[in-house]
């Protein structure tokens, strides 16, 4: 089974790479599927935030950042790889 993780990891790394060299054949496509909300208190999202280590610190202050740009009409876009396990 571990085995199976990594191919699956290394075809997305591959296919990831192979959208960034060739952005042109990137399609961006909307979808809307429906969405559970969940919401989280205070207290979790804190808790959440006080053991991000510095480089999911980084992305999450990145990505704030671009949202709250977003809410004020800013046109840029996120443009980021992130790979890995989130735990």
């Amino acid at each position: 089974m571990h085995i199976l993780k990594q191919l699956e990891i290394v075809f997305n790394h591959a296919h990831a790479f192979s959208v960034l060299e060739n952005p042109e054949e990137f399609v961006e496509v909307e979808f809307e599927d429906e969405v559970t909300e969940r919401a989280m208190t205070n207290e979790q999202f804190q808790n959440v935030c006080a053991v991000m280590n510095l480089r999911q610190r980084e992305i999450f202050n990145t990505i704030t950042h671009i949202v709250q740009g977003q809410m004020n009409r800013s046109l840029d876009r996120i443009r980021m790889f992130v790979t890995g396990g989130i735990l």
